[in-house]
């Protein structure tokens, strides 16, 4: 019976320490803006009694005079004003966008395909949530090259396919077009080239994707530090 006793004690404690803070949160606010303030902050917490948000309101100015609130990011639009979390600018790194580049580039030649490059295979885009949060955008340079420039991209290619395989094929040393003034017998790797490009670009839409792809993910980093090449630049085509 004693544990018991003391464990309603204990309780009834506890309720009347949260009734002292809830009556001091109230009688707190005196004037229009506090009242304002307030309410905005119970306004995140909808499903909440307007009693609990005070609750919550309490234990984080004392969270936050303990020095246990972090400081958001400047670039949040958000600051601690009067112990609250509060949103004074817009987000000025919520949104990003990100470039992907192919690495190497694909070679094929017309005589096999009838004079007409078509439904050729160029890239493998995977149909992800964190691709296609709400479009992706292609382009597709096309350029006419010479035999020297097929034969150099594609011995590069079959080099750098063959590394992975168990078959590797032999080895052959890539001689391009560029030499060292300085000193003839040094090996350049690269080759210089001018041909004739056309460039074709498309928007993927999310909604174009056959199936859900699952909810977005909410980040409370900085987007350009999720992801390499990230800007905050909305791009002129978006």
């Amino acid at each position: 019976m004693a544990s018991n006793e003391d464990a309603r004690a204990a309780r009834e404690a506890k309720l009347d320490e949260l009734h002292e803070k809830l009556t001091g949160a109230v009688e707190s606010l005196v004037s229009g803006d506090d009242w304002r303030q307030a309410l905005a902050f119970a306004a995140r917490f909808r499903s909440r009694s307007f009693n609990n948000t005070m609750l919550i309101w309490v234990q984080h100015e004392v969270a936050f005079e303990a020095g246990r609130v972090p400081d958001p990011r400047p670039c949040s639009g958000y600051q601690i004003v009067n112990g609250l979390l509060t949103q004074t600018s817009p987000c000025a790194c919520c949104s990003c966008w990100v470039s992907q580049y192919s690495r190497a580039p694909e070679v094929g030649d017309v005589g096999f395909y009838g004079g007409k490059v078509s439904r050729y295979k160029i890239a493998y885009i995977p149909a992800s949530r964190d691709l296609f949060l709400k479009k992706y955008y292609i382009q597709v340079q096309q350029s006419s090259i010479s035999k020297e420039v097929y034969d150099y991209w594609k011995l590069v290619k079959v080099q750098k396919e063959g590394g992975t395989s168990l078959f590797q094929p032999t080895s052959a040393k890539i001689k391009g077009n560029l030499q060292c003034v300085n000193d003839p017998t040094a090996e350049i790797f690269g080759l210089f080239s001018v041909s004739a490009t056309k460039t074709k670009s498309i928007f993927i839409q999310r909604s174009d994707i056959p199936y859900d792809l699952l909810p977005n993910e909410e980040f409370t980093e900085d987007c350009r530090s999720l992801t390499k090449n990230s800007s905050i630049i909305k791009p002129g085509f978006w």
